[in-house]
């Protein structure tokens, strides 16, 4: 048995996407832009971050994870989906080769029927992927993308009825879902990403992320020598 090292990639299967752990410099440059960015905020907090001893990302919770979309997606990347996980299971357990063995991944939230608490046919089940955040009142919000898929139903059945609870890839290596403290977060935690190319090595994306978040900081700096401008225009008048 061969454990890969972190941004190493395993294929699911042939064709289909290649995986790996957050983690290396690509996973710690991604764990630095997410604490500047929301690092404040508790449920960021939570996540025990960049191991840089083992080289992972340790933790894993829904803002987070949703949060790492914000940055990968850019560069063509998502984090692990139900249908993957369901490939990526199996795999694993014939094979274990990410090293996910009494660990959990968070992968998707699901919305049921308050109801009918245990219930295998899963109603509403919507990646994390698909979500985004927001920051509101001095809180952390999630909200749900436009054009986001919609797994087994429709929302609109079950407003006013719902119990919104986390999809996880467990320590087992099964999937499961009986959490609904979406903030949770231990150092069993992992994040997976996902490329749809044959990326032998995650960290071939480090120029572009460095790329994409060098240009969003040069559009804050004008922005913020705009306002600079004005203030200055405002203390001359």
């Amino acid at each position: 048995m061969t454990i890969l090292k972190p941004s190493q990639t395993i294929p699911l299967i042939e064709n289909v996407p290649h995986v790996t752990i957050l983690g290396d410099k690509f996973g710690e440059s991604i764990d630095l832009i997410i604490r500047s960015k929301y690092g404040k905020y508790q449920t960021i907090k939570n996540i025990n971050g960049y191991d840089p001893q083992e080289q992972v990302v340790k933790g894993s919770n829904h803002p987070y994870v949703i949060a790492v979309n914000e940055i990968i997606r850019p560069l063509g990347l998502w984090t692990l989906t139900e249908n993957e996980a369901r490939i990526l299971q199996k795999a694993e357990r014939e094979n274990p080769r990410l090293g996910l063995r009494g660990k959990y991944v968070d992968i998707a939230k699901v919305l049921r029927n308050k109801n009918s608490y245990y219930n295998k046919n899963l109603p509403v089940t919507i990646n994390l992927k698909d979500f985004g955040l927001q920051e509101k009142d001095n809180k952390l919000e999630t909200y749900l993308r436009e054009n986001s898929e919609i797994i087994q139903g429709d929302n609109a059945d079950y407003k006013g009825t719902l119990d919104v609870q986390g999809v996880c890839l467990g320590g087992n290596r099964y999937l499961y879902s009986d959490r609904n403290d979406s903030d949770f977060s231990s150092s069993l935690g992992r994040v997976v990403i996902v490329s749809g190319e044959a990326t032998q090595n995650f960290n071939d994306y480090l120029p572009q992320l460095k790329a994409n978040y060098k240009e969003s900081f040069a559009k804050k700096e004008e922005e913020l020598q705009s306002e600079r401008d004005l203030i200055s225009k405002l203390d001359n008048l």
